[in-house]
């Protein structure tokens, strides 16, 4: 009977959970630098521009990041 530890499972999971998070991760984040200044300055808003879609091959595969384009609005 094999037993089953706390550590085991968490060397497990927490690699999965890293994978489940890469796409919630790179959606565009405000930081608050960026909204830093005196009443009536002008603010820039970096936008992420769109890019494209990769697809996973097969499962388990390593993942492909690319930079983000962005421009000041």
């Amino acid at each position: 009977m094999a037993l089953v530890t706390a550590k085991q499972v968490s060397e497990v999971a927490i690699p999965l959970l890293r994978r489940t998070l890469v796409l919630p991760m790179t959606v565009a984040r405000a930081a608050g630098t960026e909204f830093s200044g005196d009443n009536g300055d002008t603010v820039v808003v970096r936008v992420p521009q769109p890019g494209s879609a990769r697809k996973q091959v097969t499962r388990g595969a390593d993942i492909t990041f690319d930079d983000i384009n962005e421009v000041g609005v």
